[in-house]
């Protein structure tokens, strides 16, 4: 286990140069599980690249549906490489996915090193659970974006009536200041 996990580290330290490809040391399913410390099922809400130069450099939201493995709130924050050959995960917005999560570099970091299915799951006898409700969202992740075309809608209405109001107070007259 220790050596799986030593080469899952020179996997993510040493793979960086862009022609280089991302290789890992094959893991069951059962390793990839033990490795990892925490293991959720999720729908991507949000792919952003951060203002970090080097590893991690992609931070992916998740929205969980269900944690078979550590303690996950309602949404959490994950980060990756931008590059797929430096071990990055490439998931689009939308995605549904497995996430096997560990700490590299202070952040929980996924990379296709720690892969699994929904089906590993099952055959490992691993039932989900609800998300601890206790976790707050991610700081600087709204979980419930306000609706825009309604903000500035409002926001369009309340300035023409100040607009309307100027003009009919001093309609007739000469403007202030003239």
């Amino acid at each position: 286990v220790v050596f799986a996990a030593l080469a899952i580290a020179a996997c993510m330290s040493f793979g960086v140069a862009p022609a280089s490809a991302c290789t890992c040391e094959e893991l069951t399913p059962e390793q990839t599980f033990d490795l990892s410390e925490i293991v959720f099922t999720g729908h991507l809400v949000e792919r952003t690249e951060v203002s970090y130069t080097g590893p991690l450099g992609v931070a992916l939201v998740f929205d969980v549906d269900g944690v078979y493995k550590g303690d996950v709130g309602q949404y959490i924050r994950v980060y990756t490489d931008a590059q797929e050959s430096a071990c990055g995960v490439r998931l689009g917005e939308g995605t549904d996915a497995v996430i096997a999560s560990a700490t590299w570099l202070g952040r929980q970091s996924v990379n296709p090193c720690l892969s699994l299915t929904e089906d590993d799951l099952a055959a490992l006898g691993k039932e989900a659970r609800a998300p601890n409700p206790d976790i707050a969202a991610p700081e600087g992740f709204l979980a419930d974006p306000p609706d825009r075309a309604l903000t500035l809608g409002l926001t369009g209405i309340l300035g023409l009536a100040a607009v309307l109001l100027l003009v009919a107070r001093y309609s007739g007259e000469d403007p202030p200041g003239s």
